[in-house]
């Protein structure tokens, strides 16, 4: 929509600059009422003619609705601005002056009533604010008045004076001639000379930010404002006299500017976008509106040019753009632009016969280093990450992020370079240690998943979703991996998906109950304690192995429900059926490193206390990966619970990296030794030599040791030799559920509390 000073712009060079004097003043007054929504409007005219008398007369009344109304004489001591002459001298804060040499302008833009002469008052009684502008002429000679009177107070002023200065110079026009033609002052003689220049100097006198530049009929400049001194580089001096090249640049065909100059030529006008050229040489966008105008008197064409910079415009245009199709973080391809993309090429590849590969890449354990580390390290991973796949980057070919840490590549392949090349080099940006701001090298791994286009897929959204398809199963194989999509991984897939809505239910539901597995004193061959281990069996399902849907909880972060569930449930059953016993054992609950630091205190502390079990007979197996992610964090929760009285097991000992380490700086009570060992204890001599070896450090560190996963007796025979302290597995009983488990204390009747 066009602002008032533009619509003034538009007309003071358009429809109101063929109109002889009285049509132009009827026309201007509407039109000024109009734009400015003056509630009453007078254009009038000194008399000269009656010596001793100078009485104004109106040329032209306008009201609200702008129609005009008969025509009035008022004195001239009666004038506006005679009665405010005072007041602007004082320059009060609601009158707002300007004084140039042919008029004199004053906004009283509030409070205005008191000071309107008493015929002004009477008039107009309801007057809150007004404009006032005295026309004059040669030494000063007082011309015309120009007034506009509004009901309400004026806010925007700055708008009103400059409409009004758009007017002006053929207002001042029109009044000296009309002076010149019944007075014999002399002055007049080099009024009608100056006319031209005036009506250009005052037409774009101080009223646009944008640049303009007036030419004349040899296509010279003779005028350039302020602004565009500050657009081009140049001041006003070296563009005077130059013709407007100096300002072109080489963007532009010959043809262009042919079709610019034929259009201006024969319509008047031309608009558009142009690339104009500083002085300094460097180039910008202007939106540039040229039009032909003829001056009153000589009927000599020029050209005026009205240039707004809009380079602030087009940058942001790219910005928005940019946001449209790729990611602010990395500058990567978003995920609507690469699926598009994707469609093109699909569509394009099809008539080539192309194979091409549909890349989904994740890090791992990403929201462990955002936890741990911040947002801030997370981005700068993100960054460094992307900044190695742009390096492998190959021409036609696509690279996103397509949120999180999630990135998606689509490369053209053919059979021989698929694994050799495209894929080794992908795993292998991640087998160097990435150095961030901080100098520290973050050693982190990334699962992929794959699918080929056409062998699984003619489709980008069914590729999409078998390349994630394959990077679920590829975290699944214990992450840092690679998987390609077949129908056999199809097939587990949609079944983990279903395990992942039904696991959820259950969560909500409270069904996933805990199972007991006896752990025996191997010397004396009683129950010491249990080992709480998590069951599902679903409506739909059936009974779902541990392994399958722990490694779905595991995979969509549902582990700290689940083993909040699972804890609370197995400490409240042992508290209870310790109470009917009267002689107490104790419960060992699994806690993963996801659930244990997600919590600012283990709600076992609180547990303990609701369901009244002594701490003393809960031991909390932790895996060595919790130490591995965050040391800090571990030792300080660890102590915690051990200054609590909890016991402290460490799981899966030898499968980890540095667990001696760990022993040593951690307040453990309790090592368990991995069944992986167990297994071949009594065939191989290689594990036989590590458990002698496992058992005899937890005894120098004064831990005690539990065999997992014994099935015979001779397994049970050489651990008894070697010392181990306790064990537990089929060859003593699966996990039981509650009801089992208690009946199965009972007919043993054997705890032992050593």
């Amino acid at each position: 929509m066009e602002s008032a000073l533009e619509i003034a712009v538009d007309m003071s060079s358009g429809s109101l600059l063929t109109l002889e004097s009285d049509q132009y003043f009827v026309s201007l007054m509407k039109s000024l009422s109009s734009l400015l929504k003056a509630d009453y409007s007078v254009i009038s005219e000194l008399d000269h003619s009656r010596h001793g008398q100078d009485n104004y007369r109106t040329k032209v009344v306008v009201d609200d609705k702008t129609e005009v109304k008969s025509n009035f004489t008022y004195r001239r001591d009666t004038t506006v601005t005679a009665n405010t002459a005072s007041a602007i001298k004082t320059a009060t804060s609601s009158i707002d002056c300007l004084d140039r040499p042919n008029y004199r302008l004053a906004v009283v833009s509030q409070d205005a009533h008191t000071l309107l002469p008493r015929f002004w008052q009477i008039k107009l009684d309801r007057v809150q604010s007004f404009v006032t502008v005295i026309i004059t002429g040669a030494n000063n000679i007082e011309l015309g008045e120009l007034l506009l009177f509004f009901y309400s107070d004026i806010t925007a002023i700055e708008t009103i004076k400059n409409v009004i200065k758009v007017f002006l110079p053929r207002i001042i026009q029109e009044f000296q001639q009309q002076y010149c033609r019944v007075s014999a002052d002399a002055g007049c003689g080099i009024v009608q000379s100056q006319n031209e220049q005036l009506l250009l100097a005052l037409t774009i006198y101080d009223v646009m930010t944008d640049g303009i530049l007036v030419t004349d009929n040899d296509h010279n400049i003779i005028y350039a404002n302020p602004a565009m001194e500050v657009i081009s580089g140049y001041s006003r001096e070296e563009l005077m006299g130059c013709n407007p090249r100096i300002l072109k640049s080489d963007k532009h065909t010959k043809s262009f500017y042919q079709n610019m100059w034929r259009t201006l030529n024969h319509t008047g006008e031309w608009q558009g976008e142009l690339i104009n050229q500083r002085k300094n040489g460097d180039t910008y966008p202007i939106y540039s509106l040229l039009r032909k105008i003829f001056l009153t008197g000589q009927h000599k064409a020029t050209h005026i040019a009205v240039n707004r910079d809009i380079s602030q415009e087009k940058e942001t245009q790219r910005f928005i753009e940019f946001q449209a199709k790729y990611d602010s973080l990395t500058g990567l391809l978003n995920r609507y632009e690469f699926n598009r993309l994707i469609n093109d090429y699909l569509t394009k590849s099809k008539a080539q016969e192309s194979s091409w590969a549909f890349i989904l890449l994740d890090i791992d354990d990403f929201k462990d280093i955002n936890d741990s580390r911040g947002h801030l390290i997370g981005d700068q991973i993100l960054t460094a990450v992307a900044k190695r796949l742009q390096n492998l980057h190959q021409p036609g070919n696509l690279l996103a992020r397509l949120g999180g840490d999630e990135f998606g590549l689509f490369v053209q392949l053919t059979t021989e370079n698929l694994s050799s090349d495209t894929i080794d080099k992908l795993v292998a940006i991640f087998k160097t240690p990435f150095k961030l701001a901080d100098d520290t090298p973050y050693q982190i791994t990334a699962s992929v998943g794959v699918s080929l286009y056409p062998d699984d897929s003619t489709d980008a959204e069914q590729l999409y979703s078998q390349a994630d398809q394959a990077l679920y199963a590829a975290k699944g194989e214990g992450k840092n991996s690679l998987a390609f999509f077949t129908p056999v991984l199809h097939k587990r897939v949609l079944r983990q998906q279903i395990i992942k809505s039904r696991l959820k239910q259950a969560i909500q539901s409270k069904n996933i109950k805990p199972y007991f597995q006896p752990i025996v004193n191997i010397r004396t061959g009683k129950v010491s304690h249990c080992e709480a281990l998590a069951r599902w069996r679903d409506p739909e399902l059936g009974q779902v192995s541990p392994d399958e849907f722990i490694r779905v909880a595991e995979t969509y972060g549902l582990m700290p429900e689940i083993g909040v569930i699972v804890a609370e449930q197995a400490i409240a059953t042992v508290a209870q059926l310790n109470r009917e016993l009267g002689s107490p054992i104790g419960v060992s609950i699994n806690r993963s490193p996801k659930e244990f630091i997600a919590k600012h205190r283990d709600p076992l502390v609180e547990f303990s206390k609701k369901y009244q079990m002594e701490t003393q007979l809960i031991m909390v197996e932790l895996t060595e990966s919790l130490m591995v992610k965050n040391p800090e964090r571990a030792k300080k929760e660890l102590t915690y619970l051990h200054n609590q009285g909890f016991k402290l097991a460490m799981d899966d000992f030898g499968t980890g990296y540095s667990s001696l380490a760990y022993l040593n700086q951690f307040p453990f009570n309790v090592l368990k030794i991995d069944r992986a060992f167990i297994r071949d204890l009594a065939e191989n001599g290689e594990s036989y030599i590590l458990v002698k070896t496992i058992i005899a450090m937890a005894r120098n560190f004064k831990l005690t040791t539990v065999a997992e996963g014994v099935e015979t007796e001779k397994q049970l025979e050489y651990l008894k030799l070697l010392g181990c302290d306790y064990a537990q597995g089929y060859l003593f009983s699966q996990a039981l559920d509650a009801q089992e488990f208690s009946a199965y204390i009972r007919a043993k009747n054997s705890i032992d509390h050593s």
